[in-house]
């Protein structure tokens, strides 16, 4: 495997008999038929992908160190891209039909399948990866707040706390739950 030998395999989707490989250190994304073998074609670009695509009609949608968001069909052809100042190094999310990630320029964006700007939310500090649950959006800073977040960009509420919020809100029913750098738990 000397394509991905010094690489990283970070995460894998299973899909019509292709075997989606996100790798890590190579800096971008591949489709393979299987392991060992050279990729059916491997995107590469300017930056690191550690995020989990999502795919969507024969589309994967992806943030990448770079500071741009992806769209690229399975054949491999990239679809549109949308440039922004900082990384993303979480997760993006589906909901109501709008791709959302946070951005380490301390934005939340919200994109339409098309690549155009639903909205942002701007904080002081880096997001987490947005959970959905209900109306809202739910995400952590490094600010040390947790957001709610509208459907619509829209702050809904916040807490803070004495430390940043790096990882994902839990939800359970109407309770949302987040741990802090200062070693508690919220919720």
């Amino acid at each position: 495997m000397p394509y991905l030998q010094d690489a990283a395999i970070t995460t894998s989707i299973t899909l019509d008999t292709r075997l989606l490989e996100e790798v890590e250190l190579a800096g971008g994304i591949a489709a393979v038929r299987e392991i060992g073998v050279p990729p059916i074609w491997n995107l590469t670009k300017g930056g690191t992908v550690q995020v989990k695509p999502i795919l969507l009609e024969g589309v994967l949608y992806f943030g990448a160190m770079d500071g741009v968001f992806y769209a690229v069909g399975l054949d491999g052809r990239e679809r549109w891209r949308f440039k922004t100042p900082g990384m993303f190094l979480s997760d993006p999310l589906l909901s109501s039909g709008l791709l959302v990630a946070g951005c380490q320029d301390h934005c939340v964006y919200a994109l339409r399948p098309d690549g155009s700007l639903a909205w942002s939310f701007k904080a002081s500090e880096k997001f987490a990866a947005p959970v959905v649950a209900g109306r809202n959006l739910y995400v952590g800073g490094k600010d040390g707040v947790c957001y709610a977040l509208t459907r619509e960009g829209g702050l809904a509420w916040s807490f803070a706390s004495n430390g940043p919020v790096s990882c994902s809100a839990l939800l359970h029913e109407d309770i949302v739950a987040f741990c802090s750098w200062d070693k508690a738990v919220y919720g």
